[in-house]
């Protein structure tokens, strides 16, 4: 089993880094009938959902039922199924970073929302313990009375 991480934290993933990822469980000697992609699907700002991508072998595509209809040799067959599988890479990391950015933009709208929310209850709050403090001064003040002489 092999994972991989750190790809695109940072970054938007890039086709390249696919085509790495490709590259390396193909060079890794592990035979495989299908590769199933598992990654998260962006559905909107708020939601996404676990999908799973399926890529097969070469020998999937020899075995088509219409693939006699084409007049390929193997190394296009070879070189198809390495760029699907790349492709299918890609279009994983691409729906998983959509997926992220999302919710991370949604988590900081929401921290800002209740940011702004506790500045106007402190803001509140303040001016009228500010309030008071100058009632209760005015309150507490000896009362002299001014009569004007004429």
């Amino acid at each position: 089993m092999l994972s991989f991480n750190s790809i695109g934290n940072k970054e938007i993933p890039t086709y390249g880094e696919a085509s790495g990822i490709a590259d390396m469980i193909k060079n890794s000697g592990q035979k495989y009938d299908v590769v199933n992609i598992i990654h998260n699907e962006f559905k909107s700002v708020i939601a996404y959902e676990a999908k799973t991508l399926k890529v097969f072998n070469t020998a999937s595509f020899e075995n088509s039922p219409k693939i006699s209809n084409y007049e390929i040799d193997d190394t296009i067959l070879e070189n198809f199924q390495d760029f699907s599988f790349a492709n299918a890479i890609f279009w994983g990391l691409l729906e998983g970073h959509a997926a992220e950015f999302a919710a991370r933009r949604t988590a900081m709208e929401n921290a800002t929302k209740n940011a702004d929310e506790m500045v106007v209850k402190l803001t509140l709050l303040y001016n009228r313990t500010r309030q008071a403090v100058v009632t209760n001064e005015l309150v507490s003040l000896p009362v002299s009375v001014y009569v004007p002489v004429f």
